[in-house]
């Protein structure tokens, strides 16, 4: 028994030193910003990659089409980006650690800057001959000793293509399923109504009276665009408006107004919770979105309701399967300094620099996170994975902890939190600021 003991201990050190000489084989499934800092970090770690895309170039979000609803080969199209659009939070916390963007760069850039970078990113680190440009990903099966098959379909020829992987990181980002309220009566409404993900250009509701349900920034800058094209807009929300009435006179024109919720949809426009009712001819919904994983077989142990994703370990690792990592489940604004910290940390685990927790230790963590969310702060199931501004200092922080790796910079969460305020203190001006990090300490000055 004591030399089976041994000779299983010395098979164990062989195999950690094979995993250390040759790396894993790693399938990255998304060539958005997530996919490519897990790339990047991988690579750097001694790993083999393959990043599977089903669009017809990387950038995820970022890539702009005028194209809505599916692509020629039936793909849906998971670009919510709009001609107009700006980013709400600065560059500098919203870069790939290691690659600045361009000097003289607007601190609020269009996402044509923003993609232009990510390019940038993705050819400096030659990750491009990793990229698996129009590969869907239709199933990732578990295999035994936690590897991975990932069955995948190349087209235009549509040929199918299997292969084995010693870990699987999931880079899909959030925006590929829109997320549409049931609303009474929205079947005899005879307006178009579309959702925010499919929204393109304000030139193409000129004239329109147009009703945008949700409270999020979407609904309040598209409803901004609109304001120089459409005849009449309105807001429908269930959150108190914190502009000023001058604020929102410079922002929407005297055409607009605020709504509380839809009771339904009449023919011709809705009627509200608070006995009004309007005409309008188009109805467009900026109500978010919901995760889904529709490649990812029963037997790898996920599961999502009520759009909280389970089990997962901080959020990141399947406790199932711990060799599968998600990347960009927590939602809050400095998403590439996060991207990298989530790679980083489920790099460690699975290179074997730090030892898996137990499975169980896992699951009494994360149960006792999510129950002090649900029933202490009486967070929505909907709402787990939204992490707030005074929490992410703390989420990143146990990240590093655990893992033994290097944080987030506290000027990243110190710009941030100023980022955010400035929205609420300037919703009209806010875009118009610069941010400049100098070390430990940024300047904030008008453009």
């Amino acid at each position: 028994m004591a030399t089976l003991t041994k000779n299983r201990f010395i098979f164990l050190e062989l195999l950690c030193g094979l995993i250390s000489a040759h790396g894993l084989d790693i399938a990255i499934v998304g060539a958005g910003p997530s996919g490519l800092v897990s790339a990047r970090n991988a690579l750097k770690d001694g790993h083999k990659v393959d990043i599977y895309e089903k669009s017809e170039a990387i950038g995820g979000v970022w890539y702009y089409t005028d194209k809505t609803g599916n692509d020629s080969f039936g793909f849906p199209i998971h670009s919510p980006m709009y001609h107009g659009m700006r980013t709400n939070i600065p560059h500098q916390i919203m870069e790939f650690p290691g690659w600045k963007y361009p000097e003289g760069s607007q601190s609020y850039p269009t996402y044509e800057a923003v993609w232009s970078y990510i390019d940038s990113y993705a050819k400096k680190f030659k990750l491009m001959e990793h990229i698996k440009l129009r590969h869907l990903v239709e199933e990732i099966i578990s295999l035994p000793n936690d590897r991975w098959q990932v069955n995948a379909k190349i087209f235009p020829a549509q040929q199918t293509q299997n292969k084995t992987y010693d870990a699987v990181f999931i880079c899909t980002n959030l925006y590929s399923w829109p997320y549409t309220p049931h609303i009474d009566d929205a079947d005899k409404f005879e307006g178009i109504i579309l959702h925010s993900h499919d929204f393109r250009k304000a030139d193409d509701f000129r004239g329109k009276e147009v009703l945008i349900i949700g409270s999020g920034e979407s609904a309040r800058d598209i409803g901004r665009l609109l304001s120089k094209t459409a005849k009449r807009i309105a807001i429908s929300t269930n959150q108190r408006p914190f502009e000023s009435d001058e604020a929102r006179l410079q922002l929407y024109g005297a055409n607009f107004s605020y709504k509380p919720t839809v009771k339904c949809f009449t023919p011709n426009g809705a009627a509200f919770s608070n006995g009004t009712s309007q005409t309008f001819d188009t109805v467009i919904y900026a109500t978010g979105y919901r995760y889904k994983f529709p490649f990812l077989s029963n037997d790898t142990g996920i599961k999502v309701d009520d759009n909280f994703i389970y089990p997962l370990y901080k959020q990141v690792l399947n406790i199932e399967h711990p060799t599968m990592a998600f990347i960009g489940v927590p939602l809050f604004g400095v998403n590439n300094y996060v991207y990298d910290l989530q790679a980083r940390f489920a790099l460690k685990f699975l290179s074997k620099s730090k030892e898996f927790p137990s499975q169980n230790s896992m699951y009494l963590d994360t149960n006792a996170y999510v129950e002090n969310l649900w029933k202490v702060w009486k967070v929505p199931k909907s709402k787990t994975h939204l992490i707030g501004l005074m929490n992410f200092k703390q989420y990143y922080e146990e990240f590093a902890r655990i893992a033994d790796i290097a944080k987030i910079p506290d000027i990243i969460q110190t710009l941030f939190h100023d980022a955010i305020m400035n929205i609420f203190q300037d919703p009209v001006g806010y875009r118009n600021y610069k941010y400049i990090i100098k070390g430990d300490k940024y300047e904030k000055e008008k453009e």
